[in-house]
């Protein structure tokens, strides 16, 4: 198996470990917390009808505005694809799944089930965590300097 397939399965595996975690969230544990580091992190439900880092902003605009935003992701991947270069699909991929996980909370929910939280500052889940990464790896490649 190429390393390639590997990112790409472990990038599936998240998301489904993050649909996963937001199930059991929502119907068994929605009045628990797991301490994970005291008073530093925990896993705790968090209904978060803001976006990231619960910024103010919501309702159906919000949820047009992220729709046309994984419509751009899907086609910027697909581009990326084409053209051979597979680290950058992958992150738009990472951004992609991320979105689209927590647009389907949002449109079927009203909020996005958060459970990761660092005291004192936000709550967020895996799903962040991959719009995130993907976000910072599309970053460095920009930076990057090409190979000519």
């Amino acid at each position: 198996m190429k390393k390639t397939d590997a990112l790409w399965a472990a990038a599936f595996f998240v998301l489904v470990f993050d649909r996963a975690l937001k199930i059991a969230f929502l119907k068994n544990w929605q009045s628990r917390t797991i301490e994970l580091i005291d008073n530093f992190f925990s896993l705790s439900f968090t209904a978060n009808s803001n976006i990231s880092f619960s910024l103010p902003a919501r309702g159906i605009i919000l949820e047009n505005v992220i729709g046309a935003i994984l419509i751009i992701l899907a086609a910027l991947f697909l581009r990326e694809v084409k053209a051979g270069r597979e680290a950058k699909a992958f992150f738009f991929f990472l951004v992609f799944i991320g979105g689209a996980s927590n647009l389907f909370d949002r449109i079927s929910r009203g909020f996005v089930v958060d459970y990761l939280e660092v005291k004192c500052f936000t709550a967020f889940n895996l799903a962040d965590v991959l719009i995130i990464v993907g976000v910072a790896g599309l970053i460095f490649s920009l930076l990057r300097p090409t190979k000519k």
